[in-house]
């Protein structure tokens, strides 16, 4: 008799997939390990053998959730022809705003508890220079595949990618009629050609 997808997981995949109905039903500071553990069948002791805190834990869906569809906006952005990388991204970046909405909201309740506390700024230190090493790494491929100089550093750039990809989404999820379609796209080709 086959065994259930459940069953099939390791503890840490059962553990992330609890956390993730949590953070979705509590929201990230309703949610505590205690409530996560108890989702997926553990100890509070067992969750923390493989994390250490909500913070880690947060994170981790965050990689499960969201990160898979940053790649599909990263490859749209490495394989674009010139010109074009504003319409191939917005594609990709307004499906990544509706399917992933509750998460975007999460995530934000999560900048705002790293602001405040130095712990889970660590944490989100950590993920935070892992995208932008991404993104730096995306943009330089696209530049040698290409042949078309960058305006700025990688590094920089992709900073500035970031905080725009992050402002666009705060006002799409505030007041979605207030920001034009096609402006992130726009604002994508005037920064990469």
């Amino acid at each position: 008799m086959p065994r259930s997808a459940a069953a099939q997981s390791t503890p840490r995949e059962a553990v992330v997939d609890a956390a993730a109905k949590v953070f979705l039903r509590d929201g990230f500071h309703g949610a505590s390990v205690r409530a996560i553990a108890s989702e997926a069948g553990m100890t509070t002791g067992a969750v923390y053998s493989s994390f250490e805190g909500k913070a880690d834990l947060f994170l981790a869906v965050l990689q499960e959730k969201l990160d898979p569809k940053l790649g599909e906006m990263y490859e749209a952005a490495r394989e674009a022809p010139p010109g074009e990388v504003g319409a191939h991204v917005e594609a990709e970046f307004s499906a990544y705003l509706t399917q992933r909405r509750r998460w975007l909201i999460l995530l934000i309740d999560f900048w705002a508890q790293a602001a405040r506390d130095p712990k889970s700024r660590r944490a989100f230190r950590r993920r935070h220079n892992g995208l932008r090493a991404a993104i730096a790494e995306t943009l330089g491929e696209r530049s040698t595949r290409l042949g078309i100089p960058l305006a700025l550093p990688v590094d920089e750039l992709a900073a500035i990618l970031i905080a725009i990809t992050n402002g666009f989404a705060v006002e799409r999820l505030a007041d979605p009629r207030a920001v034009p379609d096609d402006l992130y796209a726009r604002a994508l080709d005037l920064l990469l050609a």
